[in-house]
């Protein structure tokens, strides 16, 4: 049986940012869970990345052919599941948490973070509940279609979506959904565990079940499902279109529009989120390579939204973006280096002509440069392998957050044969924290194959 997403269930993910369902598991299976992750707990010690390991029968739940299925169809057939892991137990009693976005903000530059939340759905998070989790429990709640907003968006109380249900719920949600735990009322104590998942090569086809006869119409959807009671930030056809279009493999197609370049350009600055995510996706798909140096111009000089809504722009450009983002790579300021080398990996197969560009970015001064390089080596992968020698020598690099991106890029472009296995070993044995980590979790997927390392 096909357990994979159809068309419908693809847009709703593009557009509100999760995909809750419940596969048809065994109960025994998650009552096993519980048992488990209860004696991983060891006085009350959270196991943190090492629960995987602690609780054999996550196994039987993340190899379960619905959650495959679901998985393979947002992320590709060779998905894999990041090192980073974690069990929530919410006591009675306890709280709603505060909204936010997972990752940790980083300053450079005026900026909150060294590189933007992207809006391409490589990552994903996966909330499992193995047990029943009424409102009362506190489930994880999301806000639909908030991936796409850099600013907290107002209110966000009156748009959640609780991931409620019985034993074995599931919600596979954007990496950058605002979320947050819900307040738990009842006597109970609740288990939440979570894992992130990434996407190992870019798409080049549909891996849904994708109708050729599907055509969505963005601008007619956007006006029905913001009208909804929780679509206040279901408003971004554009933006829809393009992940619309990436998803499906067809890359940085040109959009129309009435709108002209001057007014979108302008559009950057609104102060309605909304208007500048979408004057970003329309310059993006509509301007050349001059517009494309604008865009970098704007980059240079505008304030912290412009700058943003300008990389995204770029982002939505495609290989017309290629040549400016080339030109500011050689920028004499760091943190200009640093943006393009981020967009360049954001642009994914449609920048691959940048790969020794990426190569000579691994000797730069500036560590958030030689970070984001990295970062685009391993979402290009196998087609970026002509590079694999440097990356090895950046295992040795003095930044451990560097060290961990060369591990990221490795494993994206080739196998974890026995020659890489000795650069993991060594990084395993001797390195700092995350790096090992993420070497040794590696290895440990490699030791069974049937795991998704």
């Amino acid at each position: 049986m096909d357990f994979r997403l159809n068309d419908d269930e693809i847009l709703a993910f593009i557009a509100r940012g999760y995909h809750i369902f419940h596969p048809a598991i065994d109960a025994d299976i998650h009552r096993a869970v519980c048992a488990q992750t209860r004696a991983a707990f060891v006085q009350g010690k959270n196991p943190g990345n090492a629960i995987y390991e602690q609780v054999p029968a996550l196994a039987q739940v993340l190899s379960h052919p619905q959650v495959v299925g679901a998985l393979t169809s947002i992320l590709g057939a060779d998905y894999h599941m990041l090192c980073h892991r974690h069990a929530h137990l919410t006591q009675p009693g306890q709280a709603a948490g505060g909204f936010h976005q997972d990752g940790t903000p980083r300053a450079l530059r005026g900026w909150t973070r060294p590189w933007r939340y992207g809006h391409r759905p490589r990552k994903v998070l996966l909330v499992y509940f193995p047990h029943a989790v009424p409102k009362e429990l506190g489930p994880t709640t999301l806000v639909p279609g908030s991936q796409y907003y850099r600013q907290r968006p107002e209110a966000m109380e009156a748009l959640e979506c609780g991931v409620e249900g019985d034993a074995g719920i599931m919600a596979i949600c954007h990496f950058s959904s605002w979320h947050r735990a819900g307040a738990n009322t009842s006597g109970t104590e609740r288990i939440m565990l979570k894992f992130v998942f990434d996407r190992r090569g870019e798409p080049q086809e549909p891996s849904w079940k994708a109708a050729a006869s599907y055509n969505p119409n963005f601008a007619a959807i956007a006006r029905q499902w913001s009208a909804l009671p929780d679509g206040r930030l279901l408003c971004l056809p554009k933006t829809w279109q393009t992940m619309w279009n990436w998803f499906g493999g067809r890359g940085a197609e040109r959009l129309g529009g009435t709108a002209s370049l001057a007014s979108l350009f302008q559009g950057l600055a609104s102060d309605q989120e909304h208007e500048a995510i979408e004057a970003a996706y329309s310059l993006g798909g509509q301007v050349d390579a001059d517009g494309a140096r604008a865009l970098v111009a704007r980059m240079r000089h505008g304030d912290e939204q412009e700058r943003e809504m300008a990389a995204v722009a770029l982002s939505a450009a495609g290989r017309v973006a290629v040549d400016a983002l080339r030109e500011t790579l050689a920028d004499p300021n760091p943190w200009l280096r640093a943006m393009a080398a981020d967009i360049a990996g954001d642009l994914g197969r449609e920048s691959l002509a940048l790969v020794p560009d990426m190569e000579r970015a691994l000797d730069d001064a500036d560590v958030w440069v030689r970070h984001n390089a990295l970062q685009a080596l391993a979402l290009w992968g196998r087609e970026a392998r002509g590079a694999e020698e440097r990356v090895v020598t950046a295992l040795t690099d003095a930044e451990p957050f560097v060290r961990f991106n060369a591990l990221g890029a490795l494993m994206s472009m080739r196998p974890l044969d026995a020659r890489c296995a000795e650069w993991f070993k060594h990084v395993a044995a001797t390195d700092e924290a995350h790096p090992q980590w993420r070497a040794q979790d590696a290895l440990s997927r490699w030791d069974n194959a049937t795991l998704r390392y």
